[in-house]
């Protein structure tokens, strides 16, 4: 967390077969309870592509984008979530 309570939200998987179970619905749910014990009001998220539009139907708003530390030359979605209070 920096001193404006950011939380970096970083290596939130799960496998393709269970998209659309709630299973990613509940890590994410759990990831913001965490950051929000701990003082936490919003988090960044640093995006695969693919996992955008489901961040951003919990709340997430696009916020620019980021370069790839796995590929080289590659953008992702940078967005950030508010945790409400």
């Amino acid at each position: 967390m920096d001193s404006a309570g950011k939380f970096d939200l970083s290596r939130l998987f799960i496998q393709p077969e269970a998209i659309r179970t709630g299973i990613g619905r509940a890590l994410f749910e759990a990831a913001v309870a965490l950051a929000k014990a701990d003082g936490g009001t919003r988090l960044s998220i640093l995006s695969d592509p693919f996992a955008e539009a489901f961040y951003v139907r919990l709340g997430a708003v696009k916020i620019g984008e980021a370069p790839s530390d796995a590929i080289p030359d590659r953008l992702l979605p940078l967005l950030e979530y508010a945790i409400p209070r």
